[in-house]
């Protein structure tokens, strides 16, 4: 069932929250030549039969034209059109006429601002949504135990895949997911994980629905969670480092990067998480900055320098690995630090010093913009 997409003359709309604009767009209609030549050679009554054909075939346009702009809507992600309106334009040539209908607007995402059962206290809450929002959370319990009792080589999670498209349906129709929201992220979490158990092999609906999460809002919980599956299965996510789509989330994650968190994870210590995870959302374009994120960022320079790091570029084909205290180790040599045998390969190294030079960079360019010191 396809997600219905909201049309609006107006360039907001009440009630909900605009998370991602995609930008203009339009779709045109040609209304061809053989029953405008038709109308025009038997005119009788200008109001009359003929009249009235036309107006038909006009509004059939129209309506084709609106269909084709919602269709462009959904293929970009959007799910409202702001802005709406319509023209229809004459086109004459050598004696022959066609009319053009064009549709456009403004493609958005947005989701319907949260609203308390509290904050409808004296208000009727319709039952129709109740019940429907008691049968998604039951849907969310039942994947939380099929989760926790699965081997992904077993049937179990292979019957989940039909369970789980199931309730991706239910919550993409009607207001199920933003009822869910005003609540808490758990069932975002909870498919999040479900992705994950699945490495990442998402069907056309999971993609939509990962990639239209509300990460502003959960990007602590995303992070959280995707921490705590490497903690529980790191072979599982190593594999995955090569999966273009969990690349793709990471770089969303990376649009609405918070640099505390980041921090907070780094301070975890665990450089296999930092370069599968953490370098992947630092590459991420973040969609705006302000002038808190210059202190930070230095921060997380700072703490990236900490381990696995050498500031000698000279003779790197000289040695194999980096050990956390900075040390170039040849093949099998071990380190004589008190640190827990723990090194990096080149690559992990080069890896290191790209992303610590691309946040430098951004830390720069911030700094002329607000005339930091």
């Amino acid at each position: 069932m396809e997600k219905e997409i909201l049309l609006v003359t107006t360039n907001c709309l009440q009630g909900y929250e605009i998370r991602k604009y995609y930008g203009y767009i339009s779709e045109s209609v040609v209304i061809g030549t053989g029953f405008v030549t038709e109308f025009f050679s038997s005119v009788s009554d200008t109001f009359g039969t003929n009249s009235e054909k036309l107006e038909r075939k006009i509004a059939t346009v129209r309506k084709q034209a609106v269909d084709k702009l919602k269709e462009k809507a959904r293929s970009v992600g959007s799910n409202i059109i702001l802005g709406v309106h319509m023209e229809v334009n004459e086109i004459s040539s050598n004696q022959r006429m066609m009319f053009m209908v064009t549709c456009a607007g403004t493609a958005v995402y947005g989701i319907k601002q949260k609203e308390n059962i509290e904050q409808r206290a004296g208000q009727q809450v319709d039952g129709s949504d109740v019940y429907r929002l008691i049968e998604t959370k039951k849907k969310a319990v039942q994947l939380e135990r099929i989760l926790k009792n699965t081997d992904t080589h077993t049937d179990t999670l292979l019957k989940s895949d039909i369970f789980v498209e199931d309730m991706l349906e239910q919550l993409s129709t009607g207001d199920i997911s933003d009822e869910l929201r005003q609540y808490s992220n758990d069932v975002d979490m909870l498919i999040l994980r479900y992705a994950l158990t699945n490495d990442f092999r998402l069907s056309e609906k999971l993609h939509h629905y990962l990639f239209h999460l509300p990460i502003d809002d959960s990007f602590s919980s995303v992070l959280e969670e995707l921490y705590a599956f490497y903690v529980n299965q790191p072979k599982r996510l190593l594999r995955m480092k090569e999966n273009k789509l969990f690349i793709d989330f990471l770089h969303l994650l990376g649009e609405y990067a918070k640099y505390p968190v980041i921090l907070e994870y780094i301070k975890k210590d665990n450089i296999y998480f930092e370069i599968l995870v953490l370098y992947p959302i630092l590459e991420g374009k973040k969609a705006s900055f302000d002038k808190e994120d210059i202190a930070n960022i230095k921060q997380v320079i700072d703490l990236l320098k900490k381990a696995y790091w050498c500031e000698d570029t000279d003779g790197c084909s000289d040695y194999a690995y980096i050990c956390k205290c900075g040390k170039k180790l040849q093949k099998d040599e071990i380190c004589g630090c008190m640190e827990k045998e723990q090194k990096i390969n080149k690559n992990s190294l080069h890896l290191k010093r790209q992303m610590i030079s691309q946040l430098e960079w951004i830390c720069r360019e911030l700094q002329s913009i607000f005339h930091y010191a």
